[in-house]
């Protein structure tokens, strides 16, 4: 993932990159070489200094500075880290990821503002303007909210998931939100909020899930433990509250490739309740080229997983 982020950067480096290099031309006045603050208003802008013996590289650096303004690493602080558990660990590193990934299209918006030359290296300044940072990560929280008010409200055990992974990102976009403007845009829900739905529902109602044969064992555990984690309790067929229904089917496509095979892999899920009533479903599809079947469903495997995960309030189990 770090690979990921220094590629991103180097990226908006080379995109962002103005096409015409003024040098400075007052040389006498080259103080902000070692301090960027003398060179901008800190209340406006973020600024750093990038050199080197390329004049290009020296601009990707002094971008990259800018970046790591914002790579503060996920720490501890998260408020419902201590009652996690182990299947919700993964939630960290993908709001991580994603985060990032947002911040570092942000992060196009930057520019070199000055450039000079000494001692046979190349400087560059760059900066940004705090307030079009903060407007957009502004947009970003009031988005985040949006969503996490309307899952709290429709009350529904399966929104839990969703609404764990929506707090993460929120949380991470609050705290780049705070390097920038200096103060946090308040919760309009919160992880207790969250933490209360699961505990309001965990009152013992039980599902049992209806598989067909060739349904594969790492789906069945995944799919177990989502729903575990809304507080519901997978048993047989006798005495369950609701019931799913789990289909998966293999479909054969054409492929003109020697030693290879491509499938189309289907899961189909619905719930229906104690009245028989369908009452959500969920379609997942991908298609992948393997060696076999098997090798196939290993390379479709994670997508469907992640599917299952960001669509699982479409089951609607209340």
């Amino acid at each position: 993932m770090k690979n990921l982020f220094l590629l991103s950067v180097l990226g908006l480096g080379l995109i962002s990159c103005s096409s015409t290099k003024n040098m400075d031309s007052d040389i006498s006045d080259i103080s902000w070489i070692s301090e960027s603050e003398k060179a901008c208003d800190s209340k406006v802008y973020i600024c750093a200094v990038g050199f080197d013996k390329d004049e290009n590289v020296a601009d990707i650096r002094a971008k990259q500075n800018i970046a790591s303004y914002f790579s503060t690493t996920v720490s501890s602080d998260f408020q419902y880290s201590k009652q996690m558990s182990a299947s919700d660990q993964g939630i960290i590193e993908t709001a991580s990821k994603k985060v990032s990934e947002s911040v570092n299209e942000k992060l196009k918006a930057v520019i070199i503002a000055k450039r000079t030359q000494k001692a046979g290296k190349y400087y560059a300044l760059a900066q940004v303007k705090k307030e079009l940072l903060s407007n957009e990560l502004r947009a970003d929280i009031r988005a985040y909210d949006s969503q996490l008010k309307t899952l709290k409200a429709q009350g529904n055990r399966t929104n839990i998931p969703k609404m764990k992974d929506l707090m993460a990102v929120r949380h991470l976009l609050n705290k780049k939100f705070i390097i920038v403007s200096g103060y946090k845009i308040p919760e309009k829900v919160s992880y207790e909020d969250v933490f209360n739905l699961r505990n309001a529902k965990m009152g013992g109602e039980k599902i049992h899930i209806k598989y067909t044969k060739n349904f594969p064992f790492s789906l069945k555990k995944h799919l177990e433990a989502m729903l575990t984690q809304t507080g519901l309790r997978v048993v047989g067929e006798q005495g369950a509250d609701y019931t799913l229904k789990a289909q998966y089917q293999a479909r054969k496509e054409f492929i003109n490739v020697k030693g290879f095979e491509k499938y189309t892999h289907t899961l189909s899920l619905s719930t229906i309740d104690g009245k028989s009533n369908n009452i959500g479903t969920l379609n997942v599809a991908n298609t992948a080229t393997g060696r076999s079947r098997a090798d196939s469903f290993l390379k479709a495997q994670n997508y469907l997983m992640k599917k299952i995960d960001n669509n699982f309030e479409n089951l609607n189990i209340k």
